[in-house]
């Protein structure tokens, strides 16, 4: 019980070290003006980051960049 909520903790806090890293990225998209797919940049990640990066299946899933996710946290 203890281990799997130890689990969820660390689930949670590297769900949002990935949301403050792509936050950044739209804070400098917009202050550049790039156009970036947010889809496109998590499937890269996906395929070829060395980082363990299965957490970016359930970023996917979001339909407008991450700007809900500020609602959170």
């Amino acid at each position: 019980m203890f281990f799997e909520k130890l689990k969820n903790v660390f689930f949670i806090c590297k769900l949002q070290c990935y949301i403050q890293g792509f936050n950044q990225i739209i804070k400098i998209k917009n202050k550049y003006n790039w156009k970036i797919n947010f889809n496109n940049l998590i499937k890269t990640y996906l395929n070829s980051c060395i980082i363990d990066s299965k957490i970016l299946y359930y970023l996917i899933n979001f339909k407008k960049n991450f700007f809900l996710l500020k609602i959170f946290f």
